[in-house]
């Protein structure tokens, strides 16, 4: 059974992670195995302290166990699916057993297996008995944490059935993108706290191993310590670890897929229907703020951005900036314009009511609104709260101006991708447990976020000419700029998003039913077919363009404007003299347009071959 349930997921694998999903797999992978061999070349090293090696890979070994963790809600579900198999008759015991001797067929496995050889070199520095038993400690630990990554797959989509277990897992999805785009930010602290020259602290490095990550390292140490009943203890408690993981997945095996509640309102009293309720745009308006109270998706939506934005402005704190602090609202406007990029896939074929009451256009005033009702008052108090915090008097004019083009300007984005750039989505009752299943579709998203940069640049620019002649009056200006910029943003771009959704609501409809556009029905395509070559281009200018535009371009430059000049790390134009920092920063935010054009065309390619030629009879009627 365990032969061909490996080979059951190598063929649903090669089937699945095909184009843009094997581009990314294979760099996650590549990735991988560079930090991985970073950590074997580091425990062969001989630092100093003699303590830091030991306590760097203890902190390895914790974030890739973080990122098993985590893995769940960052990534589809796996191939080959307890739930597929709830139906045949083989014991759970039988079927855990084989399930996991399978989840070690992959590339993450193979990428941890890598890593856990650092244990190894590790303990051939301290002896040939450490070494012997650093052997089959490495595979335990592996075991540990294929085992980790399932349970909490399982714990995650059961979380994500109730409303504070989505919200929950949007929190930990925003952490894990903070981590990704600022983890140099801990880095910098990191270096400007001496730990590297010193060591660190001894109740840091005893923390350090009693997490589960650390346990074979704690093994080997006391082993070559000659603390055999330690050795014993923490080797017992791995097992009866990996024995209680093993059951906990294995009793989830035989459960046919839970069903998601669905939360009601209550059966007491009626809804009531008051002003402003009593009209359309107000009943809609009732019915989106009741929908965001109600609806565990709506509620990861709306405490991802939030963490985000937090995190994102606190995270310089460990290095003692605190400029960024007052953009945490605009940062949480933006991160929320880009997570509603496709607001009406949240509702999945529900798009089925609008068209029924030919209510398009009041339908989407009514969600722009309930979209400022929920997330203005949030960006607005962390903005206020933020900037008082970090005591810079003169980013009121600044963070004001911004916070409030990035909430009115992210109405209209919202409204206009919508409409304009729609994405299917499931209907409530049919969706995933995996928090991150069907989020595939992420072009609008990445494409909203860009333009929600936008917004904020007139207020900030009256307030930046208000700075260089010393008038607070005109930096004062600039927060109406932004206030009528935002105004106008929501109101232009939601008209076009309404007279847009006028002409197309049955197509969205059977978009959302389908999966496909009503243009590929007949053809029968349902995604862009990219070569291997237009894939990987694709890949790297998207990848490549994102960190010049924002990490070497736009934030170097708001060091330089901060007056952050010590602030070196990875940017290159932070090392170079004035004016090269400058006209790097700004080489670097065009490169970066021009690659995530290059991106674009590809796609519009790919897009241009998939369009079908017009039928032989309506090529005779338009003769």
């Amino acid at each position: 059974m365990v032969g061909d349930l490996i080979g059951l997921k190598l063929a649903l694998t090669r089937n699945s992670i095909t184009g843009s999903r094997a581009v990314w797999a294979w760099t996650g992978a590549s990735v991988g195995v560079v930090l991985a061999a970073g950590a074997v070349v580091l425990a062969g090293w001989p630092l100093r302290p003699a303590s830091l090696v030991p306590d760097l890979l203890a902190i390895a070994y914790l974030t890739w166990l973080i990122g098993w963790v985590v893995g769940p809600v960052m990534s589809p579900a796996p191939p080959l699916r307890p739930a597929h198999l709830a139906m045949l008759p083989i014991p759970r015991h039988r079927l855990a057993l084989g399930l996991l001797v399978a989840g070690f067929v992959g590339l993450a496995t193979a990428v941890t297996a890598l890593l856990f050889t650092s244990l190894i070199v590790y303990a051939a520095r301290l002896g040939v008995v450490p070494a012997l038993l650093a052997v089959p400690l490495a595979a335990l630990q592996v075991s540990l944490l294929v085992l980790v990554s399932r349970v909490a797959h399982v714990a995650f989509g059961r979380l994500a059935r109730a409303r504070a277990g989505a919200a929950l897992n949007g929190i930990v999805l925003a952490v894990v993108l903070v981590l990704s785009q600022s983890g140099w930010m801990l880095l910098v602290g990191l270096l400007s706290s001496g730990v590297l020259e010193e060591g660190f602290p001894d109740g840091f490095s005893s923390a350090l191993r009693w997490v589960p990550s650390g346990w074979a390292l704690a093994a080997v140490e006391a082993a070559a310590a000659g603390a055999w009943a330690t050795v014993v203890l923490v080797v017992a408690a791995m097992l009866a670890l990996a024995a209680v993981l093993l059951v906990l997945w294995g009793t989830s095996l035989g459960e046919a897929r839970g069903a998601r509640a669905v939360v009601r309102g209550s059966v007491a009293r009626a809804t009531p229907r008051r002003a402003p309720f009593d009209r359309p745009v107000g009943a809609i308006v009732g019915k989106e703020l009741r929908t965001w109270w109600r609806d565990p998706a709506r509620s990861a939506a709306l405490s991802a951005p939030l963490a985000w934005g937090v995190l994102t402005a606190v995270l310089p704190l460990t290095f003692g900036a605190v400029e960024l602090l007052p953009w945490a609202g605009t940062l949480i406007a933006i991160m929320a314009a880009s997570w509603l990029a496709n607001m009406y896939s949240f509702d999945g074929t529900g798009i089925w009511l609008t068209l029924q009451t030919s209510t398009e256009r009041v339908d989407v005033r009514a969600r722009q609104s309930a979209y400022l009702l929920v997330y203005g008052p949030i960006a607005l108090l962390v903005t206020i709260a933020f900037t008082a915090a970090s005591g810079l008097g003169w980013a009121w004019p600044w963070a004001l101006a911004a916070v409030t083009a990035a909430v009115g300007g992210g109405a209209g984005l919202v409204a206009y991708s919508s409409a304009f750039m729609p994405a299917p989505g499931p209907d409530v009752h049919e969706r995933a447990e995996n928090p991150a299943e069907g989020t595939e579709e992420i072009g609008s998203s990445f494409l909203v976020f860009f333009a929600a940069l936008v917004p904020p640049l007139p207020g900030l620019g009256v307030v930046y000419l208000g700075t260089l002649r010393d008038s607070m009056a005109l930096q004062w200006a600039g927060v109406l700029v932004g206030i009528l910029v935002g105004a106008l943003l929501a109101w232009g771009l939601g008209r076009l998003a309404a007279a847009r959704l006028q002409r197309t609501a049955p197509e969205l409809l059977l978009l959302m039913r389908s999966g496909r556009p009503a243009s590929s029905t007949d053809t029968g395509d349902e995604e862009l077919e990219l070569t291997t070559w237009e894939t990987t281009l694709m890949t790297v200018s998207w990848t490549l363009g994102i960190l010049a535009v924002i990490p070497q371009g736009l934030l170097t430059m708001l060091f330089k404007l901060t007056g952050n000049d010590d602030v070196r790390v990875w940017f290159l134009a932070m090392y170079l003299p004035e004016p090269w920092g400058w006209l790097t920063s700004i080489g670097m935010v065009l490169l970066g347009a021009y690659l995530i054009w290059i991106a674009s065309r590809v796609l519009k390619r790919a897009a241009a071959r998939r369009t079908p030629q017009a039928s032989a009879p309506e090529r005779e009627r338009t003769r």
